[in-house]
């Protein structure tokens, strides 16, 4: 299956075979992963479960731990000091390529640069506008309730 899409399978888990990594860990890291081509970076995603966009976590010394952070710290030698953030936008995901160690701030902005996330400025341009259009609703209902049809004659632009 791995070799058809672009990734050997048998390679990768001879890399860590080669580091001296637990056979269990490694299967159960690799157990039923999908190598799909990656939407935002290049590669593959290396899917661990039926849904891309949830987490998926795998058991160590019987303590649950995210399955893209055990493949980092694997392939790279590497411990994540902080969140395990990736680049391809799949949670599910465990290639380490596709991981990078940032802090909540490093993948908030990330998310913002990649447009998937409001910063500042547009969440206040949106509290406003939903305060406007509350607003709007309010005299609307006030119109409804008290019969007047001409509510919006001098206000027309107002609350657009």
């Amino acid at each position: 299956m791995g070799a058809s899409r672009g990734v050997d399978r048998n390679k990768l888990i001879n890399i860590l075979l080669n580091k001296d990594v637990d056979i269990n860990i490694i299967k159960s890291l690799f157990a039923g992963v999908r190598f799909i081509k990656s939407q935002n970076t290049k590669g593959y995603c290396w899917i661990r479960g039926n849904d891309s966009t949830v987490y998926t976590s795998i058991k160590i010394d019987n303590k649950s731990i995210r399955a893209h952070r055990v493949s980092y710290e694997l392939f790279t030698g590497i411990r994540l000091t902080y969140n395990g953030c990736h680049h391809c936008d799949t949670p599910a995901c465990i290639n380490y390529e596709h991981v990078f160690d940032g802090t909540h701030k490093n993948n908030r902005d990330d998310a913002i640069k990649k447009n998937r996330m409001l910063d500042l400025y547009q969440l206040n341009v949106l509290r406003k506008q939903i305060k406007i259009n509350e607003a709007a609703g309010n005299l609307i209902r006030l119109d409804e309730v008290s019969g007047i049809d001409k509510i919006w004659e001098d206000n027309t632009n107002e609350f657009s």
